[in-house]
């Protein structure tokens, strides 16, 4: 929230389905101060926040304390004006997005991945991720366009994506995955991955 400015969009997304509830453009953003009484609110809310399967979210301070001693507020208070002219829903059991803060339209496209335990978690809306090739060893935890709702990590909502012509040396098209969060452990998916073109790839078993 450090960032956030008036004018910023902030989307809120139902803390299950990640699907958006509601919509505003901020007012006014400020720093709630650490001594304050909404800082337990705050502190409880977080620590209350848990999924509907039952997995909580990792609990989070809501105040830093610093190497001297001085404890500096996480919380803040936004005004926000209604995108749509509508009462929003109870928020506290949301998780919201900073939409001005995006990185959409990221390009990653002939390059040679290898030599890597892990694969690549794709987060950017409008963007492309073509002709790249894996070696077996990077292929083995693939290419996940998703989300990351227990690190707070990065949109809520992925779309317009183009996956094509790229190759896996794997032998297997499982290795992409759509909105099923870190480990591919979402079941059923997530439903905020929307317009992802997968297209021409291959999956030799050896280079």
């Amino acid at each position: 929230m450090t960032n956030v400015r008036s004018g910023d969009i902030l989307s809120f997304h139902d803390v299950d389905s990640l699907e958006q509830v509601f919509c505003g453009t901020v007012a006014t953003v400020t720093r709630v101060p650490a001594e304050s009484a909404e800082i337990n609110l705050a502190q409880a809310a977080v620590n209350n926040l848990t999924v509907a399967s039952g997995a909580p979210f990792k609990p989070s301070d809501v105040y830093a304390t610093l190497s001297t001693g001085v404890n500096i507020s996480r919380v803040w208070s936004v005004t926000l004006e209604p995108i749509v002219a509508f009462a929003p829903p109870d928020l506290t059991q949301t998780l919201v997005s900073i939409d001005s803060w995006q990185n959409d339209g990221a390009v990653v496209e002939d390059n040679y991945f290898h030599d890597s335990i892990d694969g690549v978690r794709w987060k950017s809306s409008g963007g492309s991720f073509a002709r790249n090739t894996w070696k077996p060893a990077v292929a083995l935890t693939g290419l996940e366009v998703t989300p990351l709702r227990s690190f707070y990590e990065g949109p809520l909502v992925i779309s317009n994506v183009l996956i094509l012509n790229n190759t896996f040396f794997s032998g297997k098209e499982s290795l992409i995955s759509m909105c099923t969060g870190m480990s591919h452990i979402e079941s059923p998916p997530w439903k905020t991955c929307k317009n992802i073109t997968i297209s021409g790839n291959m999956y030799p078993l050896s280079p």
